[in-house]
């Protein structure tokens, strides 16, 4: 199956391995890389699994950029970052889909969502935001402090 070049070295790159490390299990990369040969289908699906990507992705005439639908909060003087590793994206993902799937449980089991959801916006305090959140939550200072030194 043919896999476009440039597609190739980005599934190659989301890896994170060498080409020497992936020839443990594919023994005829440097070819694809060089477009003397071309994987089989079995091989394209491998290696799609290796890069943490759908299958369909390899078909692709250029390599999609990933998104991803959630601030990143890890970043150095809140830069932001260009890339993502394929295991945030699978987390992510992951994440995503059980939300989707306990929104959809609690719906219909009829669970109401936190007292606290939608109640305050960017133009409360965090000091209000936390004192409401101590309320609704039930939590006081001293109860909290006591269950730390237990």
């Amino acid at each position: 199956m043919t896999i476009e070049p440039a597609v190739l070295d980005w599934a190659i790159e989301r890896t994170g391995l060498s080409l020497d490390e992936l020839m443990k299990d594919f023994p005829r990369i440097r070819e694809w890389v060089e477009n003397t040969s071309q994987p089989t289908l079995n091989q394209a699906q491998d290696l799609a699994k290796k890069a943490k990507i759908p299958f369909g992705r390899l078909l692709l005439q250029t390599p999609s950029e990933s998104r991803i639908s959630v601030p990143d909060f890890r970043t150095v003087r809140n830069l932001s970052l260009e890339t993502f590793s394929p295991n945030l994206e699978e987390t992510l993902a992951a994440s995503e889909s059980r939300l989707d799937w306990y929104t959809d449980f609690a719906e219909e089991e009829g669970i109401d969502g936190p007292p606290f959801l939608g109640y305050t916006d960017a133009s409360n305090s965090p000091e209000a935001i936390a004192a409401r959140t101590k309320e609704v939550l039930g939590l006081a200072v001293d109860t909290f402090c006591k269950a730390l030194t237990k």
